[in-house]
């Protein structure tokens, strides 16, 4: 009766299991089966109910909107992702680019020559040390050794290059070296909530060491606040063991930011990775991007 009163509501109907789950085990499979959540334990009920009030509560015109995109800026981003090509993650820094957070500066080059042009342009503004990337839309480069660092010269980067190519493609990005803490921004398309945005702390480590909170976008300032907080890095923003404060500020704006574009776009994009976000005392830099659209 209750299984049957629950498809013909007009409202989501949940249940809650407060006793051994191996007593109840078939009735509990036959609600998945209906349809109907099964929440396991009076905690997990609680905490999924006081997530459903917060969401029923949120103030959606009190986002931040000092990072709001003009018209002229919507329309680069349509231009840009109309020919978006896929992978390309110098295309997807200057997306990023475009929505006002801060990006690496990139060279790309095709082939030793072009590389050799590149080194002296490094070598003008005074760039050295850089690091070699692969550009040939490999997933986790630097597990495929896509990603070498600390090229102090011309002769090491055409070395590291010849290894790099001849392994994985001629294709490849020059970056100057970044430095500070890393951390990793993230948005997800989800089918029932649209854009969600992940704070993690970044680097090699992201998938393992499950340091993040997640958040709705538009990102409401006391939401940010409290994701940030909640982090296990929390402490370098306020200065940890003598060393500087980290530019929180920075991070917040790239946070909002980043919330604008995911809203933006969510008709064509379906996630945005940037992985690491250097963040130094004196500022915030995405150093790593990858932009994945909608089939």
């Amino acid at each position: 009766g209750v299984m049957d009163s629950a498809s013909e509501s007009a409202v989501p109907v949940a249940a809650c299991n407060y006793s051994s789950r191996q007593f109840f085990s078939g009735r509990i499979m036959n609600m998945v089966d209906r349809g109907i959540p099964v929440l396991d334990g009076i905690t997990p009920m609680l905490q999924a109910f006081a997530h459903a009030f917060r969401f029923r509560d949120r103030i959606i015109d009190s986002a931040p909107s000092d990072a709001g995109f003009p018209n002229s800026v919507l329309r680069s981003l349509d231009d840009a992702l109309d020919s978006f090509p896929a992978g390309d993650e110098s295309a997807s820094l200057e997306l990023l680019g475009l929505a006002g957070i801060p990006t690496i500066q990139s060279y790309s080059a095709e082939d030793e020559g072009t590389l050799r042009e590149v080194a002296e342009r490094v070598d003008s503004a005074g760039q050295w040390p850089v690091v070699l990337k692969t550009a040939q839309g490999h997933g986790h480069k630097s597990e495929l050794g896509g990603v070498a660092t600390n090229i102090h010269s011309t002769d090491i980067l055409i070395d590291r290059y010849r290894v790099m190519s001849g392994k994985l493609g001629p294709t490849v990005l020059i970056q100057p070296t970044a430095r500070g803490t890393e951390l990793a921004l993230g948005i997800v398309n989800n089918p029932d909530y649209g854009p969600v945005l992940m704070i993690s702390s970044g680097g090699l480590l992201v998938e393992k060491a499950r340091d993040r909170s997640f958040v709705l976008c538009p990102v409401l300032s006391h939401e940010y606040n409290i994701a940030l907080d909640e982090l296990d890095c929390a402490p370098l923003f306020e200065g940890y063991r003598n060393q500087p404060a980290l530019d929180r500020p920075g991070l917040e704006s790239i946070i909002v930011r980043l919330s604008n574009l995911a809203l933006a776009t969510q008709d064509k994009v379906q996630s945005i990775d940037i992985n690491p976000l250097m963040v130094s005392p004196s500022g915030c830099i995405a150093v790593d991007a990858l932009i994945e659209l909608k089939s």
